[in-house]
C-alpha cells in the first residue's frame, strides 16, 4: 500500500510539518521580536547622542548633524576624516568620545552593539529547533511502537486462533494496512468458525440421523419381518390371506423407504447442505402436481382432494422444495382423515402474504399437540398412519427456509394446515 494512502501515516506526517511550521514560526516571532528590541536600542542611543550633541555643540546645525550621523553608520571609515574636516580637533575628538561612549565604533560599531543581541537570538533559535525536533522524534517513535503493539497482537490473535481459539474481538475502525489485515484476520476468523460449527452441527446431525433412523425403522421393519415369516413358515396358507400378508409386507417397506427418504432429507436441511433456487413459478402446477402425487392414497380411502380460492398466483422460491412441504400437508391430511372425507386446499393472496390453506375433518387436534406437532419423532397416537412424526417437522424446515411460516389450527371438528408466504 502506498504510504501516502494510509491514513494513520498522513496523520503522522501532518503533525511532524506541523510541528515544524510552528517551530519555524517561533523562529520567525522571536527573531522579528529580537530585531526590533536591537532596532529600539539603536533609536534610542542616536536619539541620545543627537540630544547630547545639540546640547554641548548647539553651533552644529541639525542638516549637519544628521549628514554626519549617516556618514556614521553607512561609512565610518569616511566619516572621521569628514568629521575632522568640518570641526575644529576637539570638537571632532568629543564627537568620537560620544559615539565611542554610546557603542558607536568606527568600521565595527554596529557588529559590536548587535552581536550579543543575534547571538541571544540565534541561540533560542536553536532551541527552538531542538525542541521541534525532539518532538518528532517522540511522535515517531511513539508511532513505530504502536505498531509494534499492534503486530504483537496480530501474532498472538493467530496464535490463538491456530489453537481453535474464535472468542477474539479483532474489528478495527481505523484504516491502513494494519486495520485492513486484523478485519481480514476477522473475517478467516469467523469463517473457520463457521466452518467448525457446520462440521460439528454436521457430525451430530448425522450421529442422530443414524439413530433416529435405525429407532423409527424397527417397528415397520419388524412388522415387514414378521410378515415374510409367516408366509415362509405357512406354505399352505389360504391364497386371499397370502395376498393380504403380501400387501402389508409392502406397505411396510414403503412405508420405510419414505422416512428413510424423508429423515435424510430433513437432515440435509439441518446440515445446511441444500441450497433452495431463486426462481419464479406457478402456484396452480405445484399445488395440482402435488395432488395428484396423492391421487391413489387419496382413492384407497375413497377421498377427494378439492382445489379452490386465488388463481393465477406465481411465487418466487424452488419449485421442487415448496412441492415437498406441500406434499407433506396434504399426505398428512390425507392419512389423518376418515373414509370417504374431502380435504380443502384453498389459495389466498393479498398485499402481504400467499397462503395455501390445508383443511381436513379428523381427530380434533390439543393446544397442546399443536405446540408439538410440528417437533420431529414426535410420537403423538392420532393414528397408526403417522409416519414416525417426519412429515410435518420437513414440511415446516423447509417452509421456513424459503421465508415462510407454517401453522395449525383446529375448530370444529376440522384441522388446518397453513402455509403463509410473506411478500
Amino acid at each position: 500500500m502506498n504510504r501516502y494512502e494510509n491514513r494513520e501515516a498522513k496523520k503522522i506526517l501532518f503533525l511532524m510539518a506541523l510541528a515544524m511550521v510552528l517551530a519555524a514560526l517561533c523562529m520567525g516571532l522571536l527573531t522579528i521580536w529580537q530585531c526590533g528590541r536591537m532596532r529600539e536600542r539603536e533609536n534610542a542611543a542616536v536619539f541620545a547622542l543627537v540630544e547630547q550633541i545639540r546640547q554641548q555643540y548647539p553651533q552644529v546645525d541639525e542638516d549637519t548633524l544628521m549628514q554626519t550621523l549617516n556618514e556614521v553608520f553607512n561609512d565610518d571609515s569616511t566619516s572621521s576624516q569628514r568629521t575632522d574636516d568640518t570641526y575644529d580637533a576637539d570638537t571632532a575628538q568629543e564627537l568620537r568620545d560620544l559615539r565611542e561612549r554610546y557603542g558607536i565604533r568606527e568600521d565595527d560599531w554596529a557588529v559590536a552593539a548587535q552581536e550579543p543581541e543575534e547571538r541571544r537570538a540565534m541561540m533560542l533559535n536553536v532551541v527552538f529547533l531542538l525542541l521541534a525536533e525532539g518532538l518528532i522524534v517522540v511522535l515517531f517513535t511513539l508511532y513505530l511502537h504502536r505498531r509494534k503493539q499492534r503486530l504483537d497482537q496480530l501474532t498472538l490473535y493467530m496464535e490463538r486462533i491456530s489453537m481453535g481459539q474464535y472468542d477474539l474481538d479483532l474489528l478495527d475502525n481505523s484504516e491502513d494496512e494494519l486495520s485492513n489485515l486484523k478485519n481480514q484476520l476477522y473475517k478467516i476468523m469467523i469463517y473457520l468458525k463457521e466452518q467448525a460449527d457446520r462440521e460439528r452441527n454436521s457430525r451430530k446431525v448425522l450421529a442422530d440421523s443414524v439413530s433416529d433412523i435405525s429407532h423409527q425403522l424397527k417397528t415397520p421393519l419388524t412388522s415387514a419381518m414378521i410378515m415374510l415369516d409367516n408366509l415362509t413358515d405357512n406354505p399352505d396358507m389360504e391364497p386371499a390371506t397370502r395376498r393380504k400378508f403380501i400387501a402389508e409386507a409392502a406397505r411396510q417397506v414403503d412405508s420405510m423407504k419414505w422416512m428413510i427418504v424423508s429423515m435424510l432429507k430433513l437432515s440435509r436441511l439441518d446440515a445446511g447442505m441444500i441450497e433452495f433456487e431463486e426462481k419464479e413459478f406457478s402456484l396452480d402446477e405445484m399445488i395440482a402436481s402435488g395432488a395428484e402425487s396423492l391421487e391413489v392414497l387419496a382413492e384407497l380411502k375413497g377421498q377427494t382432494v378439492e382445489i379452490a380460492g386465488a388463481k393465477g398466483v406465481r411465487l418466487t422460491g424452488d419449485f421442487r422444495w415448496n412441492r415437498e412441504a406441500f406434499v407433506n400437508i396434504l399426505k398428512n391430511a390425507i392419512e389423518h382423515s376418515p373414509e370417504g372425507a374431502k380435504v380443502a386446499v384453498n389459495v389466498e393472496e393479498n398485499g402481504v402474504y400467499t397462503a395455501i390453506a390445508v383443511t381436513n375433518p379428523g381427530e380434533p387436534i390439543s393446544r397442546e399437540m399443536e405446540r408439538q406437532i410440528f417437533r420431529r419423532y414426535y410420537s403423538a397416537t392420532r393414528s397408526a398412519d403417522d409416519n414416525a412424526g417426519i412429515g410435518l417437522p420437513l414440511a415446516k424446515a423447509i417452509v421456513e427456509r424459503q421465508k415462510g411460516y407454517l401453522s395449525v389450527d383446529s375448530a370444529d371438528g376440522k384441522n388446518t394446515f397453513t402455509i403463509k408466504y410473506l411478500k
